[in-house]
């Protein structure tokens, strides 16, 4: 994966990233936090508070 090699200096850059479906928005997310970054998902199976926040939190800075 390309995230493996990225710059850990620059951790702080935030990214979207689109997925096919809730299940995959689930693996990636548990890929990337395996390899140390750190990663929300966010889909309909959410509960709306949940979604709000990880909006926020996106939005911070």
């Amino acid at each position: 994966m390309c995230f493996k090699d990225h710059d850990n200096k620059k951790r702080d850059t935030k990214v979207l990233i689109f997925t096919s479906g809730k299940k995959s928005v689930d693996n990636l997310v548990g890929c990337l936090r395996q390899i140390g970054w750190p990663a929300v998902g966010i889909h309909s199976g959410k509960e709306q508070a949940e979604r709000e926040w990880i909006f926020d939190q996106f939005k911070v800075d």
